[in-house]
């Protein structure tokens, strides 16, 4: 994850891999869905850096959905709000997808499988 980007929504998305039979591979959140997409792509994550180089060797991209947008809190403070609730989104979103049986890429944050928000919320 990057810095918290002043003034903009933030987005949940997913990554699809192109191949039949179109499964969803990861599950993320940013403020710039085509850097972001971008950065994937050239194998700039952990989490989907393989996937995306197998990709690549086979002259494919992952394909991007936007599934949630979080509209940017002008209340203060703007940054935590908006950013702690685009967190709880992408958790949730990854916690659904797994319930129901994707195999998703996202690994846990920290030693104890903490995620990003879950460090937030202990500290």
């Amino acid at each position: 994850m990057g810095a918290v980007k002043e003034n903009a929504a933030h987005y949940i998305y997913i990554l699809i891999d192109p191949r039949p039979p179109l499964p969803v591979r990861y599950v993320g959140m940013t403020a710039e869905p085509e850097r972001r997409l971008r950065n994937h792509a050239a194998g700039g994550t952990n989490s989907t850096r393989a996937w995306c180089r197998e990709l690549a060797r086979n002259g494919l991209l992952p394909i991007m959905r936007i599934v949630e947008t979080i509209a940017w809190d002008p209340n203060p403070p703007w940054a935590p709000a908006t950013f702690r609730r685009a967190l709880e989104r992408e958790r949730s979103w990854i916690d659904s997808l797994q319930r129901n049986g994707v195999d998703l890429l996202n690994r846990p944050i920290g030693r104890f499988g903490e995620t990003a928000l879950d460090k937030r919320k202990n500290a």
